[in-house]
């Protein structure tokens, strides 16, 4: 196996693609967590909503009447909230399979993946084993020393052919990790 530059522009831009799909993942994810969260506080203040005014129905106190309408009220507006974000979070991955699903035929076709974490070097394993991805796997010369390590391991361990990527644009080279030489 030798060394290979990577003249086509068509390969260099599929290439990464892997990235482009997981960065664009991200930007759909930013919120998750923020809106998760609110979900979980609203379903428990449903829940207190509800024993209160189980409470105030068998109390036999003056106004409870009026606290009852507060409540249903408040509960109304919690049940609003939690439906506009049950719609937010299934749009959300209604998108993002649409996303993985653009990407999926340029990752499918592409001869080179570059992956940076084990995130992505995952995703290459994924494709090899699902789908029958027959390309080869590029790692930056740019990332640490011992992530890139950690890369070649888990992928080596996937039979992929690995390669690290130097240089830009035209000048694109890939060498087999094996003849790479990786400082100590």
């Amino acid at each position: 196996m030798e060394a290979v530059v990577l003249n086509d522009p068509y390969e260099r831009a599929n290439m990464r693609y892997l990235l482009k799909m997981r960065n664009i993942m991200n930007i759909f994810n930013v919120n998750a967590g923020a809106e998760a969260q609110e979900i979980a506080n609203l379903m428990q203040q449903k829940a207190n909503i509800g024993f209160q005014t189980l409470q105030l129905m068998f109390a036999d106190t003056p106004g409870h009447f009026a606290v009852l309408s507060d409540l249903n009220s408040l509960l109304a507006q919690v049940k609003n909230r939690l439906a506009e974000l049950n719609r937010r979070r299934a749009y959300r991955e209604h998108a993002m399979g649409r996303v993985q699903a653009n990407f999926q035929n340029h990752l499918i076709d592409a001869s080179f993946l570059e992956v940076d974490n084990w995130g992505t070097a995952t995703y290459a394993v994924h494709l090899r084993d699902a789908y029958g991805w027959m390309g080869s796997v590029c790692i930056s010369d740019d990332l640490p020393v011992e992530t890139r390590n950690m890369l070649i391991h888990l992928l080596a361990n996937a039979n992929l052919l690995i390669y690290v990527v130097t240089g830009e644009g035209a000048n694109t080279l890939l060498t087999p990790a094996h003849q790479f030489p990786f400082p100590n």
